[in-house]
């Protein structure tokens, strides 16, 4: 059990003053949309040269992988984009 009180739930307006610091730093920062985008993109090439060979093992789990990359980009402009919106207002 963490005893810190570092490690307790911040109570919703220290939360909101704490993003409100650092969303907009955050929003729209090339770094992050490099870092996502790389992370989808990474396994294409791999994925292309699978198909190219013939290995349908191989491509089924590079495809697999490229579709379960897509989560963190989907769960953020699903739910994070509309959350900051209306902390940072």
């Amino acid at each position: 059990m963490l005893l810190d009180p570092m490690w307790r739930a911040p109570a919703p307006q220290e939360y909101v003053r704490a993003m409100r610091a650092f969303l907009p730093a955050a929003k729209g920062n090339p770094v992050i949309t490099l870092i996502t985008m790389a992370q989808f993109l990474a396994p294409v090439p791999a994925l292309v040269e699978a198909i190219v060979v013939g290995d349908v093992v191989r491509a089924v789990l590079l495809g697999a992988g490229v579709l379960l990359a897509l989560a963190p980009l989907v769960v953020t402009v699903r739910a994070n984009f509309p959350i900051y919106a209306a902390v940072v207002g």
